[in-house]
């Protein structure tokens, strides 16, 4: 655990805790929505090498005295002696509201620190606030969240390595701090840590304060991010929604390259953008194998998929099978559908025999269909993972697919 340095225990410590307060005053006077949100954080000074700039847990932020002093010192002719200090208080600040210590889940902790930075560090700049030399920037990140930051990161591991050294090199390193760790740091200096609905209430006005000035105008940073919050505090969407919404986004199989940034040429590498084109229509399997679908049910289902269909105003096919394709309907755009039909099938489910028809209607017809699979998921599978596909299962069965979105549907 990392022991807490009051002020008492070494000059420094004052000298860079006054350095601090004067650093929040000049913020309550050049942004005091966001200011009065920092003023609310427990804020330690330590004199413990183990922190070398500043951390935070997600409840707290921590400020190495020295590294405090050393901003005091490399200040610009062009900015206040302050100007620093605002600029990583205000970072830190951004990492609580962004909410980047729950965010992490299961990413590695240097990477996900490199991506959280990208995003921060444009919100900082773009609210009129310098950085240490060596602040990770990339415009190529400026539409991006957090997480799509550390996906394009992650995606080579000589990106990461460069960006990791990189971030090593420059003057803000700042640490995600374990509770342990913090509540080390905060107990003997009298603080107590922020509760989770704190974290929250302050979160939520930030995240208002940033959405209404400083990130709303076009080509400002954080869209991504704040966007990516809302998720967060959104309940989940129901699976009629996340189907549409999954049906009508562009298909990512395309990669482009847009026009690189000098300074990521000079490390050797350029960053992929994705272009795509919507869908073209939708292909339906209907898996008739033993089950014995309700009427009921399986109207409300495919009624779904017409909705989606009519929003798109592309063909559709429902292609009824077990093991062999047992039958194959095309329906045009506007043309209702018979759920009346008597089914085709029985026995087992192999779904390969569903992806070779899928895979001669995309041949012929329609090169950017969806696959939509209505299914218990059971039965047979490709060796290799299908495109576009979407499997729609009862809530109720606790199974798993190999490739695809899964989609658990109630049966309301």
């Amino acid at each position: 655990m990392i022991p807490a340095t009051t002020p008492q225990t070494h000059p420094a410590v004052a000298t860079a805790q006054r350095a601090l307060s004067r650093a929040q005053t000049v913020l309550v006077r050049r942004l005091p929505e966001l200011a009065s949100e920092l003023l609310r954080v427990p804020l330690v000074v330590t004199q413990d090498w183990r922190i070398d700039t500043a951390a935070t847990d997600g409840r707290m932020i921590a400020f190495d005295a020295a590294f405090t002093l050393r901003l005091l010192d490399l200040a610009s002719e062009d900015d206040p002696p302050l100007a620093l200090l605002e600029g990583v208080l205000v970072h830190e600040l951004l990492h609580i509201v962004c909410r980047h210590v729950e965010r992490r889940q299961f990413r590695e902790l240097l990477l996900w620190n490199c991506a959280a930075d990208f995003v921060v560090n444009l919100m900082v700049n773009d609210l009129g606030l310098p950085l240490p030399e060596g602040a990770l920037r990339a415009t190529e990140f400026r539409s991006m969240s957090a997480e799509q930051v550390y996906d394009a990161l992650a995606a080579d591991p000589k990106i990461a390595e460069i960006m990791i050294k990189k971030r090593e090199e420059s003057e803000l390193q700042d640490q995600i701090l374990s509770e342990a760790e913090a509540w080390s740091l905060l107990k003997d200096s009298g603080l107590d840590p922020l509760t989770q609905a704190a974290v929250l209430d302050i979160g939520r006005r930030a995240w208002a304060v940033l959405r209404k000035h400083s990130l709303g105008r076009a080509g400002m940073s954080g869209h991504a991010e704040l966007d990516a919050l809302d998720a967060i505090d959104r309940p989940p969407p129901t699976w009629r929604q996340a189907l549409a919404d999954w049906c009508l986004q562009p298909s990512r199989d395309e990669t482009s390259f847009s026009r690189p940034n000098r300074r990521m040429l000079a490390h050797g590498f350029v960053l992929p953008g994705f272009s795509g084109r919507t869908a073209s229509g939708i292909v339906i399997g209907l898996d008739t194998s033993g089950s014995r679908w309700d009427p009921g049910i399986l109207a409300k289902v495919l009624g779904q998929i017409q909705h989606v269909r009519d929003a798109m105003g592309c063909p559709c096919w429902i292609v009824e099978f077990d093991t062999v394709v047992q039958r194959c309907r095309e329906i045009q755009p506007g043309e209702e559908w018979d759920t009346a039909t008597r089914l085709k099938g029985g026995g087992g489910t192999d779904f390969r025999c569903f992806f070779d028809e899928l895979e001669r209607i995309r041949t012929r017809t329609s090169p950017m269909a969806v696959a939509i699979l209505i299914t218990d998921a059971c039965g047979a599978m490709p060796t290799e993972p299908q495109s576009r596909t979407c499997w729609l299962v009862p809530a109720a069965l606790p199974v798993n697919v190999p490739f695809g979105m899964l989609l658990r549907y109630d049966e309301q």
